[in-house]
């Protein structure tokens, strides 16, 4: 997907770059947006803090701890309800997964 549309949201792959519902661009680090591309490659799928460890990062040192800081980081950004995420969804003891009613490509 090069672009496409998640809920309320735009992401630009190419430019990597992610649209509020306004047309904002919402200012993402890369390993931040890195994230989100994962979750977008599988959506409403599980995917282990390892799995995404092995997605997004090329450093070797880093721990799967900080996929859970991304995570936070991230959801602050998607999410008006932190303490209570809908896009982003743990599941206990598994990892993370991008649940959204609408994921769509855009030509």
């Amino acid at each position: 997907m090069e672009s496409g549309s998640v809920d309320d949201w735009i992401v630009d792959i190419l430019r990597e770059t992610l649209f509020d519902q306004d047309g904002r661009a919402i200012p993402l680090s890369n390993a931040e947006f890195k994230l989100l591309q994962a979750l977008l490659d599988h959506p409403n799928k599980v995917l282990s803090r390892k799995h995404i460890l092995n997605m997004t990062h090329t450093d070797m040192d880093t721990t799967e701890r900080s996929v859970d800081i991304q995570v936070t980081r991230l959801r602050r950004k998607l999410e008006q309800n932190g303490t209570r995420p809908q896009l982003i969804r743990t599941v206990r003891r598994l990892g993370y997964m991008l649940v959204a009613d609408r994921i769509e490509p855009i030509d």
